[in-house]
């Protein structure tokens, strides 16, 4: 299906996988997602139930973050969580859009993208840390 959400147009994909998880496609990145069952709720549901919640939560919560920039050639965390992947290394040259590092948030995989072409500089976070909203992950120049 496709979602507008402020402006911009999203394929999206929903495809349930068991016991109130769903494995949501935005444009290509996949993200596992837990949805409550509503009260009284079979474990199984229509697809339009499923593709409500989905509207309703895009509406309200905007796409999944990707990267920010600092100012000063840093990418920042753009939401709380744990670095479950490195995806780059020290020297490397990315392109913009292309995903850097992968958070782990509120049982949710997040790509952390680049935010402009470079070459990854330092990589300030190691799998495992947690990191917070702003924080350096790493440099790109």
């Amino acid at each position: 299906m496709k979602l507008e959400i402020g402006g911009k147009a999203y394929e999206v994909d929903v495809a349930e996988t068991g016991q109130g998880m769903f494995r949501v496609t935005v444009d290509g990145a996949v993200y596992e997602v837990k949805m409550p069952l509503d009260r009284g709720q079979a474990a199984g549901r229509r697809p339009g139930r499923i593709q409500e919640h989905v509207q309703a939560a895009s509406r309200t919560s905007g796409p999944a973050p990707a990267a920010a920039a600092s100012g000063d050639g840093h990418v920042v965390s753009p939401l709380p969580g744990v670095v479950a992947q490195i995806l780059v290394g020290s020297g490397d040259g990315v392109k913009s859009g292309q995903p850097l590092v992968m958070l782990e948030s509120m049982k949710m995989n997040v790509p952390v993208t680049a935010h402009g072409d470079g070459t990854v500089g330092r990589i300030l976070v190691s799998v495992g840390d947690s990191v917070q909203v702003g924080q350096k992950i790493l440099e790109l120049g």
